[in-house]
């Protein structure tokens, strides 16, 4: 079945109502931004869900600041959001220990040593108009050709079932799309998600 990773997380009771709907992967973001958190603020939501796994986000961030916090906060995987080059992912991932997703942007070079990859659309504006058309075909190029992919892009439950149809990724990852405010999510949509998730994947 595709799995699922709510992203943005900054809420103890937020990764609980995540784990408790069966969210996969629960990301944290360490790179700025509405939905940045502090090591003492992840550390409280590791304690929280010491059973699921965590992912870190980065973006082009010194390399030995995100081993640090990666050991520091108990994260499972890392996700390396911003232009980090394969010597970068093959860095992070040896000083860690821990598997690497490469975030990808329309028409970016595919990383050839990521363990996974992650397809998403650009920040702060509204994609145009065959934007998300062209990033999904590019995911699926990615699917077909072997590799384990995470599909972004401002999704929504409303997405979920076209999503898994048109790409088949390993993963759908979601932020915006299950939230009432920035860094703050909605258990109802979470639970929706999942559900719109588990229907298409049967």
């Amino acid at each position: 079945m595709t799995r699922v990773k709510i992203c943005g997380l900054t809420l103890p009771g937020d990764a609980s109502a995540c784990q408790e709907a069966g969210v996969d992967y629960l990301g944290m973001i360490f790179a700025g931004g509405p939905r940045l958190v502090r090591q003492s603020a992840a550390l409280e939501i590791r304690k929280t869900v010491p059973g699921a796994k965590l992912v870190g986000v980065f973006a082009d961030q010194p390399i030995e600041s995100v081993v640090e916090t990666a050991s520091a906060c108990s994260l499972d995987l890392i996700q390396l959001h911003g232009h980090e080059s394969d010597s970068d992912v093959s860095a992070v991932a040896s000083g860690s220990g821990l598997p690497v997703i490469k975030t990808l942007r329309l028409g970016e070079r595919i990383s050839e040593v990521a363990d996974y990859l992650l397809f998403d659309l650009p920040k702060g504006r509204p994609p145009a108009e065959d934007e998300r058309e062209q990033l999904w075909a590019q995911a699926r190029q990615a699917v077909d050709d072997g590799r384990r992919v995470f599909l972004a892009g401002k999704l929504t439950p409303a997405d979920v079932a076209a999503a898994i149809d048109t790409v088949g990724p390993f993963a759908l990852d979601v932020a915006s799309g299950v939230e009432f405010a920035p860094g703050f999510k909605d258990a109802a949509l979470i639970r929706r998600f999942i559900e719109e998730v588990r229907g298409a994947s049967t």
